[in-house]
């Protein structure tokens, strides 16, 4: 086996029981979530995504006072970064996302029209 390709080898191995190492001290700290509070997050996260692309595509007809090209309304993405993105966060931390908006929605639209949709919400708490 060539050094470079061994090298590499050894490099994964230790890459693995690194990772497995900080699991378990994570864990044994209580700073890694059990798999119901991540089910939880991921079940959040795809609410929010569905009520912002609700959202998106209502503007979408205002706007445009039709609901023909509805379809050019596309979906606001979310994206995850942080804590919670590297799976490093506890279970009280918050989740730090971007939402990715379609050019019809504007900074006005995001910060007033989509308060006032998330404050109608129940779901919606602080």
């Amino acid at each position: 086996m060539p050094a470079a390709i061994e090298d590499n080898t050894m490099k994964e191995i230790d890459e693995k029981l690194l990772t497995k190492s900080l699991i378990k001290t994570m864990q044994k700290h209580n700073l890694y979530e059990a798999s119901e509070g991540e089910t939880r997050r991921q079940h959040v996260l795809h609410q929010l995504e569905e009520v912002l692309s609700k959202w998106s595509r209502s503007l979408w007809k205002s706007k445009n006072n039709s609901s023909s090209n509805a379809a050019k309304a596309r979906n606001v993405t979310l994206i995850t970064f942080g804590s919670y993105r590297l799976r490093v966060h506890k279970s009280s931390s918050d989740i730090d996302v971007l939402a990715l908006c379609p050019h019809h929605i504007t900074r006005d639209d995001f910060f007033d029209s989509l308060v006032s949709t998330l404050d109608a919400d129940a779901r919606v708490t602080d």
